[in-house]
């Protein structure tokens, strides 16, 4: 560019040196137009070369915008995703702990809380049922009575029946089947030979039943007979095995208080599974708490009385009994189960 500028000086120059030779011969006026044009021509001719090269160092100057990377993207996506989610991480770690753990309560139709609450009754009632031995040894108790009940032993849900010696041989296809029976010996006052008490033992055993109530003799009890006790209650339970129940009744009607008391801290001093009560409606509410103390971890209460409703079979339990005897199996059965059904969950 600048050997082109010294070109033109020099051609000026040169122009400058025809005029003046011009002027010397006398043609001033033409040498005069010829070079005022020519510095118009060549000004322009620099304004715009100058011009030009001022634009392509603009664009020469101007930085070339780098081309993003094609991941520029996702990355930041991922860190918006990565803020959404500490937000949603902050929220939950700011709401309670009840909140946050607490499971969604599931929908219940009408339909399905009937069909709970028919199941929840049905599970009370097999319960408390569970709890309660059949007593079927009245002397006016009949043999089809005794069959009638055992053959809705499992409508009832009753824990077993408790039956006479003379009535176990008739129940011998029902004990293999499965019958959980109780055979009742020396009933009601035990006055009865401790051998006579063996051998219906032994009889019944080998016809398969599953408990003995054994019922101790007033008259010992009454003469404080405790050695003669005390050898008896291990010669049954010898004979009961450990396989099978051994039951000791006592039947307070007939011992006072004193009487009581004594045979109940005799008997819970043996290995006896149950201590029976029978008629405890003639029992205190001190006697029957001081039952209790006594017998405390070492065998379970049982009390035999008149209930007729589910009142009176929870006073009962609340008397500390773990299990009661009753006699009216169909009538007991019929109002526990449309007691519990009326109930209000």
């Amino acid at each position: 560019m600048i050997e082109n500028d010294e070109k033109k000086l020099d051609q000026q120059t040169q122009d400058g040196v025809k005029c003046a030779e011009a002027e010397a011969e006398g043609h001033e006026e033409i040498c005069a137009d010829q070079e005022l044009y020519e510095f118009k021509k060549t000004l322009d001719e620099l304004n715009e070369e100058l011009l030009s090269e001022d634009e392509e160092d603009l664009e020469a100057d101007e930085p070339v915008a780098e081309e993003e990377p094609k991941a520029s993207n996702d990355l930041a996506k991922e860190v918006t995703d990565s803020k959404k989610q500490a937000e949603e991480n902050e929220k939950v770690e700011n709401k309670p702990a009840q909140e946050v753990n607490k499971p969604e309560k599931p929908i219940e139709t009408p339909e399905q809380k009937a069909q709970n609450e028919k199941e929840f009754k049905q599970f009370k009632y097999k319960k408390t049922a569970g709890r309660i031995d059949c007593d079927l040894i009245g002397i006016d108790v009949s043999l089809d009575e005794v069959k009638n009940v055992v053959s809705k032993m499992q409508e009832y849900c009753f824990n077993s029946i408790t039956v006479l010696p003379s009535r176990v041989a008739s129940l011998k296809k029902e004990i293999k089947n499965g019958l959980n029976v109780c055979v009742s010996i020396g009933y009601p006052y035990g006055e009865m030979g401790m051998k006579a008490k063996i051998s219906d033992m032994r009889e019944a055993r080998s016809l398969g039943v599953k408990g003995f109530e054994i019922n101790l003799s007033n008259s010992l009890i009454r003469d404080g007979k405790k050695k003669q006790i005390s050898k008896a209650l291990a010669k049954y339970r010898s004979i009961a095995g450990d396989k099978r129940e051994l039951k000791i009744a006592l039947d307070a009607s007939h011992l006072t208080a004193n009487e009581l008391q004594f045979a109940i801290k005799l008997i819970s001093e043996k290995k006896v599974d149950v201590l029976l009560i029978r008629n405890s409606e003639s029992v205190s509410a001190t006697q029957k708490l001081s039952a209790v103390k006594l017998t405390a971890g070492k065998c379970h209460l049982q009390y035999t009385d008149l209930v007729k409703n589910l009142a009176e079979v929870n006073r009962l339990f609340d008397c500390g009994a773990e299990r009661i005897l009753v006699k009216n199996a169909k009538q007991i059965s019929q109002t526990l189960k449309f007691e519990i059904n009326s109930q209000e969950l």
